[in-house]
């Protein structure tokens, strides 16, 4: 099964009762866009004041306290052998039960996920791993950075972890990633 987000009250899940700005007369679709938006910033400015060495050395341990608390998922790592490079792709991984992938957009990370993580966690494996680039994982800066590169490095961190079956989950460039992955393995998605 395949979800795209939209104004259809998921966007609850991801930013429960928060009151960040006055409402008015927006629609739920405006709400969203603003939410994003806000969600977006706080990424950009993580990526921004912990350069690459720093997250990668010391993970989720180098967020600062402030932020800890909204991320409070242990931090995997796998290996990806291309032939370009080895880099190492961050994941979580948290729950049990059917397995459920989260692909992030871009510029966005795992982050962008954890308060669909912290609900569904409770009847699902949740998998979200960070493309590589972003977030936690690996920011080699000589790297195809191409749609089929992520779509690759994705199949061979299922491979490698033995997900045989999963549900996904997709936004923004997650989408054709995902869709990349599930034109791979039908059977699996």
């Amino acid at each position: 099964m395949v979800n795209f987000f939209g104004g259809d009250g998921l966007e609850e899940l991801l930013f429960p009762q928060q009151k960040l700005f006055p409402v008015y007369s927006l629609t739920h679709a405006s709400i969203l866009k603003i939410r994003l938006s806000l969600e977006l910033s706080l990424t950009n400015i993580l990526l921004f004041y912990f350069p690459n060495n720093i997250l990668n050395i010391n993970a989720v341990s180098s967020l600062p306290q402030n932020i800890t608390h909204l991320y409070p998922f242990k931090s995997h790592f796998f290996t990806l052998n291309d032939p370009q490079t080895i880099c190492r792709l961050h994941y979580i991984d948290e729950g049990r039960g059917e397995t459920v992938v989260m692909l992030h957009g871009n510029p966005t990370w795992s982050f962008y996920y954890r308060n669909l993580v912290l609900h569904l966690k409770s009847d699902y494996r949740c998998l979200v791993p960070d493309h590589i680039g972003c977030g936690l994982s690996d920011k080699p800066q000589s790297y195809n950075y191409c749609l089929q590169q992520h779509i690759d490095n994705t199949l061979q961190w299922l491979k490698g972890i033995n997900i045989g079956h999963f549900h996904l989950i997709v936004h923004d460039w997650g989408g054709a990633i995902g869709m990349g992955v599930a034109t791979r393995w039908p059977a699996s998605v």
